[in-house]
């Protein structure tokens, strides 16, 4: 599992329904009754796919609404990705005393990939995910062959499996199967008089000392030109 359980790795990716909304469209998912009104109903609006004789659109089973189309709380009007493929859905329904925005849309790439579904690997109940529109059983992509792992545990109990077989592992651990601690050390401030390297007592000294002999220099270099002037004019008669 990864994002604090709610998603699972998957290609290289962590899927929620949730993180494909906010790229898709800038929004969180909506709610799950959303899923389960609207995609049971086989319709532009909520559907599990096109119907493979390419007239209307496939009709969700109660377990496979999650893994319909994606449904997001609100919608920007143009998606993140891809173009805009027909109309958008915009519904607000009330459920249990509350009002619920269910809003999806069809964003369709180049190569005819769809964007707007719930992506495969995302997780759609307990130890379930989605693959080609379907809830399946996680144990069908047999992930307990990370290395590492068994039934009960996965990539030593510091990563997650991904359906490439590899384990990516938590912070501070690495290792094919996760099991070496190796903590990312963290730089400490300095203290004390590590802290602030000012000048050094001898530097100051040998600095005091330049200077008074410079200044020594100065006074006798101006004496001894005074005293020739004196000479000078002794001599001459002045």
């Amino acid at each position: 599992m990864c994002d604090a359980g709610q998603g699972r790795c998957f290609d290289g990716r962590c899927k929620t329904r949730d993180g494909q909304c906010m790229a898709l469209w800038g929004y969180s998912s909506a709610d799950r009754f959303c899923y389960e009104k609207l995609n049971s109903e086989g319709t532009e609006k909520g559907n599990c796919g096109p119907d493979p004789t390419g007239q209307g659109w496939v009709q969700c089973t109660k377990q496979d609404v999650l893994c319909g189309l994606l449904l997001c709380n609100n919608l920007t009007a143009k998606p993140s990705f891809g173009e805009l493929q027909g109309k958008l859905t915009s519904l607000t329904i009330q459920h249990q005393n509350r009002y619920m925005d269910c809003r999806g849309g069809h964003a369709v790439l180049d190569d005819g990939l769809d964007l707007g579904y719930v992506e495969d690997g995302t997780p759609c109940g307990p130890n379930m995910m989605c693959l080609d529109r379907r809830c399946i059983p996680v144990t069908t992509f047999n992930l307990s062959t990370c290395p590492g792992s068994s039934y009960s545990r996965i990539c030593s109990h510091h990563g997650t499996c991904s359906n490439e077989m590899k384990c990516i592992c938590d912070p501070d651990y690495t290792g094919k199967d996760c099991s070496v601690f190796d903590p990312i050390p963290i730089p400490t401030p300095l203290e004390g008089p590590e802290k602030y390297r000012g000048p050094s007592g001898t530097n100051i000294i040998i600095g005091s000392v330049a200077g008074a002999i410079l200044l020594a220099a100065i006074v006798l270099g101006g004496t001894g030109w005074g005293f020739k002037n004196i000479r000078r004019g002794r001599s001459s008669g002045v």
